[in-house]
């Protein structure tokens, strides 16, 4: 016996009329009352004898809303048909759900059939055409009408759509947080706007830092034609070389995966990515996978609550979502999410690839002009005491000796931001024609490096401050800080080889200079990527070099379990042994980078240190100088000097240490 009205009342706990009203909405009914009532539709196979009523027009009340989209093998259309069909039906309305299978010809007769058929009273529609004219004619039926994931220019408050231009800028951003420049788009129809919000996204994200867009670095395609990703996409990478792709699209993201790797390419080894969309059960990512993530589900509560709201007689209670008076499109926000197929790439501060030292040897002609010149340069160091510093130094004062070039002042600043500023104030007064600095702060010293910058040429080493343009400065010169975190991380996970349940901690500088904030991502990214068996227990970070050894002894009281640790580099690590000393610690071993004396001895005794990322400061010194030679004789083109760094252990410390700091290794330490 087929279910009645009454079966349906029972069920639901109510009464025939109120199962009426839901039906007809003739009367506002509450939300719970409302689903309890259409769950035994459903469950009562009612809903199959209200299906045939409203077909015979017994029912007083069009209640159908079409959903049209153009697919049904995608994730994002997946997930929105089954939320809008779900809110629909909790509304006491019926989805009826057409795919035009990406043809514009069939989504034609789809729309002539909706604008046929009297029990239809709203649609949500995923336009395939932007001409307006295809879709004016749903209006002049009285459809209560929403359009997703794209614009029509003269419905634009009927469209809900995804916030593209915003999501796919964070994506880029971040690829460049973590060092690339060359970067490739891979995007949908250029025919969408949802298409040409992503590019203006891509290309606002480079233009933040300078980068020009090239258009032969995009390409745009169906996202189903897989032909084109066979024959195009390898001819693609090959003649633009890109570092990064941003994928917009889950099969474009799924069929570039598929032809790296057909073509011996790995991500992210030898290409970074981040995709774009939303994925379910269906359609698994690697967790790893960096993408722009979509929310469909959202779209879905949005359309549905607006349609709900324009469809007449559904009831006088208003839902969360109000119709909006203005002209503009509702824009879903978009996530960024991180995971590990998008490595960090080593670069200058601005995407630069790096140039060796020994590319800017000054030429004779060179030499003779710059001894002629009588220049004058001026050194500003963030602090001093060290070998670090005292080889850099030197590296400097010999190499601008020999080119005619005098040193007319060295200051140090001891790690004080308003000590340097004052110092920067007594080298303007000099007026010397060059000056190579280390910033103690990124941020509070700016100013004064940028009105110093004015009226001289500056190089940087290691690090640049914050708010600074290419045009701002000479050149920076570093040690390539990416290969130095891996380095790090890869003798972390020598040291720990075969070993489960591994905690470490992290001890950082607090100031975000370009250098030091990618070489302990590297470390940290490395680590993830490729220790499992190794985890970062702990991170904090210091401002005064005296502070790590309370953030240490913080860090372990916190963390006992902690077995290693990864400092920043020397100074702050002696700070770190000096509290393992005090904790009784001495089971914890220690990283770190820049080789100093004090340092060295004590991996040469075996006591905590083991792992060091060495500097060659003589040698970055010696190529300061050099970069100070161009930037006088009017070259600036070499933005970024890269000095390669060295991995040091107790095995082969006393070749490091004549290497490293140009001096014997002492006599009967190992």
């Amino acid at each position: 016996m087929s279910a009645t009205i009454r079966d349906v009342a029972n069920q639901a706990g109510t009464s025939i009329a109120t199962v009426s009203h839901v039906i007809n909405g003739t009367r506002h009914v509450s939300d719970d009352l409302t689903d309890r009532v259409w769950n035994a539709i459903k469950s009562t196979g009612y809903i199959h004898k209200l299906d045939s009523r409203m077909k015979q027009g017994k029912i007083n009340f069009n209640k159908v809303i079409a959903i049209v989209i153009p697919t049904l093998n995608s994730p994002m259309y997946n997930i929105l048909t089954k939320h809008l069909s779900s809110n629909f039906m909790k509304r006491g309305l019926l989805p009826a759900i057409y795919c035009n299978e990406n043809d514009s010809e069939k989504e034609r007769m789809i729309l002539r059939h909706i604008l046929g058929d009297c029990r239809i009273a709203g649609i949500a529609l995923v336009p395939l055409q932007e001409r307006v004219d295809v879709y004016s004619s749903l209006y002049s039926n009285g459809l209560a009408v929403e359009f997703m994931d794209a614009i029509i220019a003269t419905h634009e408050k009927d469209c809900v759509v995804m916030e593209d231009f915003e999501g796919t800028r964070d994506a880029v951003r971040y690829l460049i947080s973590i060092g690339h420049r060359h970067i490739a788009g891979i995007f949908g129809d250029k025919n969408k706007t949802s298409v040409t919000e992503r590019i203006n996204g891509y290309r606002a994200a480079l233009s933040e830092v300078g980068v020009p867009f090239d258009e032969h670095m995009i390409i745009t395609m169906k996202h189903n034609d897989t032909d084109i990703f066979n024959r195009v996409i390898p001819n693609f990478i090959n003649d633009v070389a890109p570092t990064a792709i941003i994928s917009c699209g889950n099969f474009l993201t799924l069929n570039l995966i598929a032809v790296l790797k057909k073509n011996g390419l790995k991500c992210p080894d030898d290409i970074s990515i981040v995709g774009y969309g939303c994925f379910d059960e269906a359609y698994p990512f690697d967790k790893n996978l960096t993408y722009v993530c979509q929310d469909p589900s959202k779209m879905a509560d949005i359309v549905s609550e607006r349609i709900v709201n324009k469809v007449p007689r559904i009831g006088t209670k208003k839902s969360s979502c109000m119709l909006d008076d203005s002209n503009r499109s509702i824009k879903v926000p978009t996530k960024l999410h991180i995971g590990n197929s998008a490595q960090v790439v080593g670069a200058g501060p601005f995407g630069e690839c790096a140039t060796s030292p020994d590319e800017i040897v000054p030429s004779e002609n060179e030499r003779n002009q710059l001894k002629e010149g009588h220049y004058t340069v001026a050194l500003a160091f963030h602090y001093g005491g060290t070998a670090w510093h005292s080889l850099h130094q030197l590296g400097i004062t010999e190499t601008l000796n020999n080119l005619g070039i005098s040193v007319i002042s060295t200051c140090e600043a001891q790690l004080d931001p308003q000590l340097q500023m004052v110092q920067i104030e007594g080298i303007k007064m000099q007026r010397p024609d060059a000056v190579i600095a280390i910033p103690v702060d990124d941020k509070i010293t700016a100013p004064a490096f940028k009105s110093l910058s004015k009226q001289t040429k500056l190089v940087f080493l290691s690090n640049i401050p914050s708010g600074f343009s290419r045009k701002d400065y000479s050149a920076c010169v570093s040690v390539n800080e990416c290969e130095s975190g891996r380095i790090i991380a890869h003798m972390i996970g020598d040291y720990f080889a075969g070993q489960e349940n591994v905690q470490i901690g992290i001890i950082k500088h607090g100031s975000t200079f370009y250098g030091t904030f990618l070489r302990d991502m590297v470390t940290v990214k490395t680590i993830e990527r490729n220790y499992p068996n190794i985890k970062i227990e702990a991170t904090n970070s210091f401002i005064n070099i005296a502070d790590a050894y309370e953030i240490c002894c913080k860090m372990l009281t916190e963390h006992p379990g902690i077995r290693a640790l990864y400092v920043c580099w020397d100074g702050p690590a002696l700070q770190a042994v000096r509290a393992l000393r005090d904790l009784n610690r001495t089971d914890i071993v220690l990283f770190t980078c820049d080789l100093d004396e004090e340092i060295g001895m004590l991996m040469a005794k075996g006591e905590l240190v083991c792992g060091i990322s060495a500097q060659r400061p003589f040698e970055q010194g010696v190529a300061a100088a050099y970069a100070v030679a161009h930037a006088l004789l009017g070259n600036d083109s070499h933005k970024y000097i890269g000095v390669s760094p060295l991995g040091v252990t107790r095995e082969n410390l006393a070749d490091a240490w004549k290497e490293i700091l140009h001096e014997p290794f002492p006599r009967g330490l190992l």
